[in-house]
């Protein structure tokens, strides 16, 4: 298999660099496209050999070890519900790869929407309408149109979409062991947010969402325990939470206790 300390061009990944993002940097620095065989492993859930098989032997160089570790956390982290797409599907800031020059991990994230830096929209799609993929990604970040995804069109977010990125982003920098717990728990609060919504107000239902989901951690525990009691509340005074994964549950206590 072909190992990063083979290639002529060693740059340095930034440590909040996606590892897709370093790959096509890496790449395109040497006038080619991301070999197929690392594209199907970079594409493949974080828990399956392929994939660790794919750090293991590519990423040789020692320098990588601390950064390498740090994305495989991130990754590992995004809820099943989102991983497949997140890990095959880019989002990006075209000014921040201007900027910055590399493609931050952060921005694979769920409900993550927005470039906090510039308080855009993050794109999915080119202007010719195609959905971005690792796997079809032409060399300098370019579409398979020749289009160049850097061209800044993106559009103003609104301030709840950028308040839930940018809460999403900080916990991760800040509390990254406690990540996947966070954002199990964000799902569950979206599920929760879904069944205790009245009729009336199904029509706001993305806006609700945000404005639950975008609170600050007090208010969010708040929320959480009335909509706990709410809904799960046995008829001897028990609470059953059945869709409740076993890793969130696990850390109920150091993310939602009071």
């Amino acid at each position: 298999m072909l190992k990063r300390s083979t290639l002529p061009l060693r740059p340095r990944p930034a440590m909040d660099e996606s590892i897709g993002g370093f790959l096509h940097r890496l790449f395109s620095l040497h006038g080619h496209h991301i070999p197929e065989e690392l594209t199907r492993a970079l594409c493949t859930s974080p828990h399956q050999s392929a994939f660790n098989d794919f750090g293991d032997q590519f990423f040789d160089l020692p320098s990588d070890a601390a950064w390498l570790r740090a994305q495989h956390r991130l990754k590992s982290a995004i809820p099943e519900p989102w991983r497949s797409r997140r890990t095959s599907s880019p989002r990006l800031c075209p000014r921040c790869l201007v900027e910055r020059g590399h493609h931050a991990g952060y921005w694979a994230l769920p409900w993550v929407t927005v470039c906090p830096r510039h308080r855009t929209r993050l794109r999915e799609l080119c202007l010719c309408g195609r959905t971005l993929y690792w796997a079809t990604l032409e060399m300098n970040w370019h579409c398979l149109c020749r289009r160049s995804l850097l061209d800044d069109d993106t559009a103003q977010s609104t301030a709840l979409n950028c308040r839930l990125s940018e809460v999403i982003i900080r916990r991760a920098q800040q509390h990254p062991e406690r990540l996947s717990a966070y954002l199990a728990w964000l799902h569950f609060t979206s599920q929760l947010v879904s069944r205790l919504q009245p009729a009336k107000e199904k029509s706001r239902g993305p806006q609700l969402h945000l404005e639950v989901l975008s609170q600050p951690l007090p208010q969010l525990r708040q929320w959480l325990a009335h909509g706990i009691r709410a809904t799960y509340t046995q008829p001897g005074g028990g609470v059953h939470l059945p869709e409740l994964g076993k890793q969130a549950a696990g850390h109920l206590a150091l993310d939602f206790a009071a």
